[in-house]
């Protein structure tokens, strides 16, 4: 029913997936409490000091969902300059290159495993930080079924587009690409303030933001979890985020073919 070589790749990826995960949950209770730090901090400011400033109180559960979202980018970011200094290094990445496996697929693996790192390390912390709100954190429009789908291509997402970042972008340039490219779409993409709010302080800046894929990530993941008026369409953004894996995926592609030049299958 199957090729062999089919067989003998997923087979491949399989024991891959396997080693990056153990040694992944090895020290996974560590991991999680060091980014609970981020939103812990978050929760408390947003929670019981925002309101005395005329916040409103959904404000702190929105904080937190998208300090979330942001850990899981930098997390993948983080990932992506490893690869970048080791290509411009010890190069560990040419042994998966060398394997009977199809490089389009390594490329598809390594962005799918930095995706499930950070979605394992992210995705929880919000309800891990409900008990320092309680009340101040409403969860009863969550829908677990779609939080969870929404963070997964959330992260994939970031997982494709750091791959291409990875294979585009040379060590020595890594932070000038952070501060100019990085940061500019993490902050600009509905992180602070909904997208109702941009489109309601000015129509052209609303739809300007509409172009940022960090906009649907956290339009998509609160409007599972957060209780207020004003998100994009839950679906529209799943669909956004699923379209931009593509775009992502096949531009890690391109940059990886050249700076590996390796011969696709």
């Amino acid at each position: 029913m199957f090729s062999p070589s089919l067989v003998r790749e997923a087979r491949v990826l399989y024991h891959f997936t396997v080693r990056h995960l153990l040694v992944f949950f090895n020290d996974y209770r560590n991991t999680l409490i060091d980014s609970l730090s981020w939103p812990l901090l978050t929760a408390l400011i947003n929670g019981y000091i925002a309101p005395t400033m005329g916040l409103p109180t959904w404000y702190a559960g929105f904080m937190i969902v998208g300090s979330a979202v942001a850990l899981s980018y930098y997390v993948v970011f983080n990932l992506a300059y490893e690869l970048t200094n080791d290509i411009d290094s010890v190069r560990k990445i040419d042994f998966e290159m060398c394997l009977p496996v199809r490089p389009q697929l390594i490329v598809f693996k390594t962005s799918v495993l930095a995706a499930m790192r950070a979605f394992l390390m992210t995705a929880p912390l919000p309800f891990l930080c409900k008990p320092v709100l309680w009340n101040s954190f409403d969860l009863s429009a969550l829908s677990l079924p779609k939080y969870l789908l929404a963070f997964a291509l959330a992260c994939l997402m970031f997982g494709f587009f750091m791959m291409a970042v990875g294979g585009g972008v040379k060590s020595k340039d890594v932070m000038h690409f952070r501060v100019r490219v990085v940061d500019v779409v993490f902050f600009s993409g509905c992180f602070i303030f909904p997208w109702a709010k941009y489109f309601e302080a000015s129509e052209k800046l609303g739809y300007f933001i509409l172009l940022n894929p960090m906009t649907y990530a956290m339009e998509g993941i609160r409007a599972s979890v957060v209780l207020h008026q004003g998100h994009l369409n839950y679906w529209v953004c799943c669909a956004v985020m699923l379209a931009c894996c593509a775009v992502a995926y096949l531009f890690a592609l391109r940059t990886w073919r050249r700076r590996l030049d390796y011969v696709p299958a």
